[in-house]
């Protein structure tokens, strides 16, 4: 399903550097649908902000770990669950 979103948004840009408007937009309304049929009612732009969150604290947990900075990197994976959790209920992926 991912790889359908992808290609849809692919075709809108695709379709827009050929200053073909109207046909973009066809491809991006049909990405939105496939995003909330899976999303369901759930706010996209809230799942997009936890999956960023999700992304630094990641980066974060990475960093210190490599750095050999093990309490920050203990820290950061308990960040890192929560905001976990969060976006997991966020985006309905719980159910």
């Amino acid at each position: 399903m991912k790889y359908a979103v992808l290609a849809g948004l692919l075709l809108a840009q695709s379709a827009a550097k050929e200053n073909k408007v109207d046909e973009a937009k066809q491809y991006v309304k049909i990405a939105e649908g496939i995003l909330n049929g899976t999303i369901g009612d759930n706010d996209i732009a809230a799942c997009i902000q936890d999956a960023e969150a999700v992304y630094a604290d990641a980066q974060k947990f990475y960093q210190d770990f490599q750095a050999k900075d093990y309490p920050d990197a203990i820290k950061d994976a308990t960040d890192l669950v929560q905001v976990v959790e969060k976006a997991v209920s966020d985006c309905g992926l719980s159910k």
